[in-house]
């Protein structure tokens, strides 16, 4: 995916309007369920998802095409979530929705319902690292870019996280 994610932002810059299109389509429901589940405000995740299109449409001619444009678009998106929680001085992480992957693997509400509390009930790190692991499958590493926190910092939120959703359910 990386390959192609490149080809289509070299594509993209060279003013190729349906492959920055591909982008979108791509990349529209990862950022904005990320927006969503750490701000729990739809309006404000789509506005989180049009910001950082815009930003990728006029850092185009100027962007260095990331390695990893994913660990690129979470991190922008993750800029522009930060500036909205300062701006509003509130994080109310969402429910999860029944097709995620860890109320999938359970299947029963009570579980979900367990889940989505143990999720809302954890530190904004721990949450945040956890949910760019479990829900957008990134690695340790990519989760340390996007959050600007070193590896093994990163494990430790996840450990804990996942430590403190046991001991809930």
């Amino acid at each position: 995916m990386e390959d192609q994610d490149e080809h289509l932002l070299t594509r993209a810059s060279q003013g190729d309007f349906h492959s920055f299109e591909a982008l979108l389509r791509r990349y529209e429901i990862p950022i904005l369920s990320y927006a969503f589940r750490m701000s729990g405000d739809t309006a404000q995740s789509e506005r989180i998802f049009d910001e950082v299109f815009r930003a990728l449409a006029e850092a185009l001619d100027s962007l260095p095409l990331p390695h990893k444009f994913d660990v690129w678009i979470f991190r922008t998106a993750r800029r522009f979530l930060l500036r909205g929680i300062r701006e509003t001085r509130m994080i109310r992480p969402q429910d999860v929705s029944p097709s995620t992957s860890l109320v999938s693997k359970t299947g029963s509400g009570s579980v979900q319902i367990r889940i989505r509390d143990g999720l809302e009930s954890l530190q904004r790190s721990r949450r945040e690292a956890l949910i760019l692991k479990v829900y957008h499958n990134l690695s340790y590493k990519d989760i340390s870019t996007v959050l600007g926190a070193p590896v093994k910092t990163v494990n430790y939120w996840i450990e804990l996280a996942l430590s403190e959703l046991r001991g809930r359910l």
